[in-house]
């Protein structure tokens, strides 16, 4: 299996796949090496898995994105179109066809068609229709992520390419056929009388069915459900799964007899089985979500633990030498006590603070706001403590930044958590920098530490939650949440670190009105 990789003003290359692990980033200790610099040094995994590969985004600035849409872990299919920052990644060469099968039942999921010649204007433009559809159904369904997106897309493609006045989706659960999806052509609310009977031949015989005319059809026209419903062409297809047969799609019309031919069979018996196999992936992704979720959980709640006990120690601490200040009648044990509660309270609300930004779904607030002026601010409240650690702050603000629209107050709080994390990594008699200047497009912010900088293992998921180089002294989240305020800003956030030469984190902002 090739790799095929296409850089911005590069020429395309390809690299041969084995059966192994792949990191693919900038950085020079990579398997694959990726130049673009939107690119984060360690950006993703390819790996594989069963017979097919799978992508696990490592936590990259610019994110990952399959057909267009962002994902943390995906499978990748032959053809699926992968973006990393301006690079372009496929698996093989794209599907441009899928094979006719000599049956309905025999149609799979990936493979080519190649009709015969045909002989008139009309049955040429009927295969280039067939081909587009066939195409069109594998670049879709492909390229999901959940169950419900499989249903409503695969409705979606039904509706499009046959003249069905309903249709429904029926999958089965715990040995019954339920319905997960229907739709109809008209604005009829009505309960939907579908035919059992139908339905249950095929899941049954895992054959696709079509009736011209139901209520002549001698395998249905006995059926009561068949005459009540007054069906006439009808449809029915297996979900076809990778071993089993997960439920069925049946669609009819009231209206006319022989509305489906043995080629609309086919067209849906192939959307069936692409449907099949969308929503097997897409109940793997899910569990494999839940399973992330979970672990991510116990992790969260174990360093979460570890750093409120830490602060309960300090509250304790403290307490103990206000007690023992006000029973000896000690000021100076009394002032010492109240000084460490209070920052264990200050740790406290830091966390309480954090942890609300980043659990809540936000649109930023942008109002005008002097940019350098906010960050002379946060400079101000921290001018005791910086004393304190002898630490000398250098600001090189451009002046000719005026007023630029962001949400003051989101903004703040992710300078203040940069400040904060450079203050700690700093020892005495060190050096913080800010600066602020225009580029292309939006503002840039640096703030720069000449501490003991970040080990390369860490930087790469530096922005995912609950991940700290600092120990049992952080919780994690500060630049997760600083992340998450530069992305709804539109913006992005890099970070440059060498140990013990000092780390740069450079922020950028688009203008906006």
């Amino acid at each position: 299996m090739k790799l095929v990789i296409k850089e911005k003003d590069k020429k395309p290359r390809e690299i041969d796949l084995e059966r192994k692990a792949y990191v693919i980033g900038r950085d020079a200790a990579c398997d694959i090496i990726i130049s673009d610099n939107r690119v984060s040094s360690r950006h993703l995994f390819l790996t594989p898995r069963g017979e097919g590969w799978w992508v696990r985004d490592l936590g990259s600035t610019n994110g990952t994105f399959i057909n267009g849409r962002q994902v943390s872990v995906s499978p990748l299919r032959e053809g699926d179109v992968l973006k990393i920052g301006h690079t372009i990644l496929t698996l093989g060469i794209p599907p441009s066809s899928v094979p006719r099968a000599s049956s309905p039942t025999q149609l799979t999921t990936r493979v080519e068609i190649v009709p015969s010649p045909p002989s008139t204007l009309e049955e040429a433009k009927k295969v280039h229709r067939h081909l587009e559809v066939l195409c069109e159904v594998s670049r879709v369904l492909n390229s999901l992520l959940t169950v419900k997106e499989a249903l409503q897309k695969t409705m979606d493609l039904i509706f499009q390419v046959l003249r069905a006045d309903r249709g429904v989706i029926f999958l089965e659960d715990n040995g019954t056929l339920k319905i997960t999806a229907e739709r109809r052509r008209s604005d009829d609310v009505s309960p939907l009388q579908i035919s059992h009977s139908i339905v249950d031949e095929v899941f049954k015989g895992e054959e696709s069915v079509l009736t011209s005319d139901a209520m002549e059809d001698t395998r249905f026209r006995n059926r009561a459900s068949v005459v009540s419903s007054h069906i006439h062409s009808a449809m029915c297809v297996p979900l076809k799964g990778k071993e089993r047969n997960l439920g069925v799609i049946y669609v009819d019309t009231l209206l006319s007899k022989g509305a489906f031919q043995e080629e609309d069979l086919e067209l849906l018996t192939v959307i069936g089985h692409q449907a099949g196999m969308a929503i097997e992936n897409a109940h793997l992704y899910e569990e494999n979500l839940k399973r992330e979720k979970l672990a991510g959980i116990g992790m969260a709640i174990a360093g979460m633990a570890h750093y409120v006990k830490n602060i309960i120690q300090g509250l304790k601490g403290g307490g103990t030498l206000v007690d023992l200040g006000m029973n000896e009648k000690k000021p100076v044990l009394l002032q010492k006590g109240w000084e460490v509660v209070k920052r264990a309270v200050a740790r406290i609300e830091d966390l309480i603070m954090n942890m609300l930004t980043y659990s809540k779904e936000r649109e930023p607030v942008k109002k005008p706001t002097q940019l350098n002026e906010l960050i002379k601010e946060i400079l101000e409240l921290f001018q005791v403590k910086l004393k304190e650690h002898k630490i000398l702050v250098e600001a090189n603000l451009d002046p000719e930044i005026n007023e630029v629209m962001i949400d003051s107050q989101a903004i703040h709080r992710a300078i203040l958590n940069l400040l904060t994390n450079a203050i700690e990594a700093v020892e005495e008699n060190g050096k913080i920098t800010f600066s602020t200047s225009r580029v292309p497009r939006g503002i840039e912010i640096k703030v720069s530490d000449t501490g003991k900088g970040i080990p390369k293992d860490i930087l790469p998921q530096l922005f995912t939650p609950f991940t700290s180089g600092k120990g049992m002294e952080g919780t994690g989240l500060g630049l997760a949440v600083t992340h998450k305020i530069i992305q709804e800003h539109g913006g992005e956030i890099r970070v440059e670190s060498k140990i013990n030469r000092g780390t740069t984190f450079t922020i950028f902002l688009p203008f906006t009105s």
